[in-house]
This record gives structure tokens, C-alpha cells and sequence, in this order.
């Protein structure tokens, strides 16, 4: 399949999954300020974690379907990984830069091997939240991204079957070492211990998903998505905390997240009005994921959250003006910033094709 290849219900798909994000970082001023239970900390958590988990089956299914033909050589997967890290770099390193003038001018605690850290995707402990994530909160799912990408540049070097193999294992070694090694003594607190925990296993179903599934043969099948994805969203609600689950126990988020994906994998039907603005959406949702946490900080600044009116118009400014500003971003900042980058990308390519084809 051609790498120019754009499948629009996944695209779409992509725009609600960042929603799901939003709401969950503009549930949290509801939560703090005492308008919601404290409970809905886990309920908002589950979620953003609901649209990172289609995130990155997403990101496994786009990476096989747009590369399966590339397979066997140095030179695609040196494109290839150049390609990944164009696009993700140059925004991830203006939000981080954002962040560590947020925290360096408002909180007063920075360090610079924490921007350098973050800057280069490895993971570090943040003692003083308990956690492993960079200055960029967001960013802990792109040092996932980046490591997933890597592995799957080394992957190309073999022909398609051995490299899906090859990514396969590679994660399946890394996950069982964790559950051998990981317990409440000896915590993931170290970027060898983080690059191992189970989460990484969804990009082997986006490239399962990627390989083996079909067009759907229903009618909608990005409106029936969304209302898949808006039942877990009620369900997790219910359910309360999914946070620091077993593995298996996963899977009550995993398999409900695989089969909207698999609803979005191909063109059969169509999604309407709605589908087309959400693909909008879904063109900005890097963005979206990046900036909304800048966006929902300053708007807890300046509107007061004391009921659930009010929490209310909160959650759904915070939602649209996260949505709107991405868009902002990606069309006046982003996409040019990539054609840029790409064309200088695409001139090298060329000029060393050229040499190899007269040596």
C-alpha cells in the first residue's frame, strides 16, 4: 500500500480519541474544586486512558498498512524513521519548551537534564509527583511512539512476515520480563523498566489489525464507532478505577478499543457531516493532544468552577477551544513546518537514490 494512503474513518477516529484526552484534563478542576467526587479522578483518568489506548493501536495499524510494502530494505527504514521523527519532533519540542517556561517562571522547579531528558523522549522518575513523565506531561506517550518506532525501523530491515515477527517478540520478551521482575518492591521507576510495561503490546494489535483486517461491511461504521466508544466512556464511568489494574484486567479496555478500530479500518459507508468534521479534528489531534493541557491551565485561571453549571461550560469550552487551537496550530504552524521539513527531507532522499543508481 502506497505511503500516501489515508484512510479517513481512522483519521476521524483519531479527533475523538484526543476529545477523550481533553476531557479528561477538563474534568480535573471539576474533581480539585470539589464539584465532582473524588472518585471521578479515576473516572476521568479512565477516559484519557480510553483515548491513549485507541491512540496507539491506531499508530500500529497506520504504521503496517502505510509501510507493508517497504519492508527488506536499509534504505526505507532509514526513511522511515526519519519521517517519524520529523513529524513528531518539531511540535513535541515546542510544547516541552513551553512547559519548561511554565514551570521555570510559575512553579520555580526546573532542572535542565530534565528539559534534556524530555527533549530526547527517554523517560526519567519525577520525584516530586510520583511519576514517570517528562516536563510536557503528554510527552510520556510519545517516548512510547518513539520507542515503538524504532523498533519497528529495525523491523524493516527484514522481509515484512520476519518483521512483524521480529516486533511481535520483541515486545511479547519485553512485557514478560516486566511481570517477572516488576512488583510492589521494585517499582517501574528506571526508562528500562518503563519501555517494558504492558501498554506497548497495543501496537502489535494495531499491526495485527493492520494485516488481517477488512473493510466493514456495515453501514456508518465510524457512527457506530463513536457510539462503541461512548458506551466504554459510561462504562468506565461506572466502573470507577481502572488505574494500576492487573494485566488481564486490561483487556475490559483493550478488546472494546481493537474492534473500533477495526469499525474505522476501512472506507465501507460512510459517516456523514460528523464524520467529515471529525476527521478535521482528527488532522489536528497532534496538536490538540499537545496544546490542550496549556489550554485547560489557563482557562481554570480565569473561570470559576464552583457548581455543576459552571463545571459544565467549563468541560465544554475547555473541549472546543482545545479542538479549535489545535486546528490553529496544525494549519498555521504545523503543516507548514512539516512541508518544509519534508522537502528538504525528500531533496537528500532523492540526491543519495542518485548517487546509489550511478555507483
Amino acid at each position: 500500500m502506497s505511503i500516501s494512503v489515508r484512510i479517513h474513518h481512522i483519521q476521524a477516529l483519531r479527533g475523538i480519541a484526543a476529545s477523550a484526552v481533553v476531557l479528561d484534563h477538563a474534568l480535573g478542576p471539576l474533581v480539585r474544586n470539589g464539584v465532582l467526587p473524588s472518585y471521578f479522578d479515576d473516572v476521568r483518568y479512565n477516559i484519557g486512558n480510553l483515548g491513549v489506548v485507541v491512540f496507539f493501536i491506531v499508530s500500529g495499524f497506520i504504521m503496517i498498512r502505510t509501510n507493508r510494502d517497504r519492508f527488506g530494505t536499509l534504505g526505507n527504514a532509514k526513511e522511515f524513521f526519519l519521517r517519524r521523527l520529523t513529524r513528531i519532533l518539531p511540535i513535541y519540542w515546542i510544547g516541552t519548551f513551553c512547559a519548561f517556561i511554565f514551570v521555570a517562571l510559575v512553579a520555580k522547579d526546573w532542572r535542565f537534564i530534565d528539559l534534556g531528558l524530555s527533549l530526547a523522549f527517554v523517560p526519567y522518575f519525577d520525584a516530586t509527583h510520583g511519576v514517570m513523565k517528562p516536563i510536557l506531561s503528554v510527552g510520556w506517550t510519545l517516548n512510547y511512539e518513539m520507542f515503538f518506532y524504532a523498533v519497528f525501523a529495525v523491523a524493516m530491515l527484514l522481509p515484512l512476515r520476519a518483521g512483524v515477527s521480529f516486533i511481535t517478540a520483541v515486545f511479547v520478551i519485553l512485557v514478560g520480563s516486566h511481570l517477572l521482575f516488576v512488583g510492589p518492591g521494585n517499582p517501574a521507576h528506571t526508562a528500562a523498566l518503563f519501555f517494558t510495561e504492558h501498554i506497548v503490546l497495543l501496537f502489535v494489535i494495531g499491526i495485527f489489525i493492520g494485516l488481517f483486517a477488512t473493510n466493514p461491511r456495515i453501514p456508518y461504521p465510524f457512527i457506530v464507532a463513536c457510539f462503541m466508544f461512548g458506551l466504554m466512556c459510561v462504562a468506565y464511568a461506572c466502573i470507577r478505577s481502572l488505574d494500576d489494574i492487573s494485566f488481564p484486567t486490561d483487556l475490559l479496555m483493550w478488546v472494546p478499543a481493537a474492534c473500533v478500530v477495526m469499525l474505522c479500518s476501512g472506507e465501507g459507508g460512510e459517516g456523514g457531516v460528523f464524520a467529515k468534521w471529525a476527521e478535521k479534528f482528527g488532522d489536528a489531534s497532534y496538536s490538540t493532544y499537545i496544546f490542550n493541557v496549556f489550554v485547560v491551565a489557563a482557562l481554570a485561571k480565569v473561570m470559576p468552577v464552583s457548581s455543576y453549571a459552571t463545571g459544565l461550560v467549563f468541560v465544554l469550552v475547555a473541549l472546543v477551544a482545545s479542538n479549535l487551537l489545535g486546528l490553529l496550530i496544525s494549519r498555521w504552524i504545523e503543516n507548514p513546518m512539516l512541508k518544509n521539513i519534508r522537502r528538504i527531507l525528500d531533496r537528500n532522499i532523492r540526491g543519495l537514490r542518485a548517487k546509489k543508481a550511478t555507483a
